[in-house]
């Protein structure tokens, strides 16, 4: 049974599940009623909403200040693995004002479902991946080459331009990551990432502009096709674990057999 001082202010077809070993109920909404989920128990109102844009720990860190400053919110919690944040609020808080204070960090509030946005992730990080090896490794070759004495004149070009493909435009989503990061005055994985690659990829410019310095254009390709890899081993398992669920809902009953008055009857669950 629901707890009785936990009220739902939202309509539609609900079945019961458990959060942290509290049994609630789940509803079937439309789109724009699934982003924000609200409750009422013990005269506080909590609101789930489901965050984009969020890389690393600091970037959770800074949606959850965000929220707790709003006014009228007495707790907020953002978790980075589920891209989930949980608001407490004493009073009334419109998703409007959620909705400016997650964006006031960079970041933004998604009507997608979790699977509908864990798939479109996982494809996106297969791509930029398979892109990011089919030019890193045979740069990686060509640098290995060079190191052990076989110097090939055109190498620096080719560096130049390879590293760029992957650092600016493969890497592009952790650039646009760190420019977000760094108008809102803060910082995330993705600003260290991509200061660091595009801070190799200028000592090749560098090089071949005729500065007597060291190129290191392949490791800044070699840094995001690592951290890309990362990113695709991620996408990768919630893909799979989101295909288990719904996997294990199929499996679910739907629909009772009861004896009633000697009489045995189906009932739709």
């Amino acid at each position: 049974m629901v707890p009785p001082d936990l009220i739902w202010v939202m309509k539609g077809t609900c079945s019961k599940y458990t959060i942290k070993g509290i049994l609630v109920s789940s509803c079937k909404v439309d789109a724009a009623d699934r982003r924000s989920l609200q409750m009422t128990e013990n005269n506080k109102e909590k609101t789930a909403l489901r965050i984009t844009g969020m890389t690393c720990a600091a970037c959770s860190g800074a949606v959850e200040r965000s929220l707790r400053k709003v006014d009228g919110v007495d707790f907020a919690a953002v978790n980075l693995a589920t891209e989930t944040a949980l608001v407490v609020h004493g009073r009334e808080v419109s998703l409007e004002e959620l909705r400016k204070a997650v964006e006031r960090v960079g970041y933004g509030i998604s009507d997608e479902l979790p699977e509908e946005g864990d798939r479109i992730r996982y494809l996106r990080s297969r791509r930029d991946l398979l892109q990011a090896l089919a030019v890193t490794v045979p740069l990686m070759v060509l640098m290995l080459l060079h190191m052990t004495g076989y110097h090939l004149p055109w190498f620096p070009l080719v560096e130049l331009a390879a590293a760029g493909f992957v650092v600016f435009y493969v890497g592009r989503g952790s650039i646009r990551g760190a420019w977000i990061a760094v108008t809102h005055f803060h910082t995330n994985m993705d600003t260290l990432i991509s200061v660091g690659a595009a801070s190799a990829w200028i000592t090749t410019l560098l090089h071949v502009m005729g500065v007597p310095i060291a190129s290191f254009g392949s490791i800044g390709a070699m840094i995001v096709a690592l951290h890309i890899s990362g990113r695709f081993i991620e996408s990768s398992l919630r893909d799979k674990a989101a295909k288990e669920i719904k996997n294990l809902l199929k499996l679910r009953a739907v629909e009772a057999r009861a004896v009633i008055g000697g009489e045995e009857i189906r009932i739709p669950i």
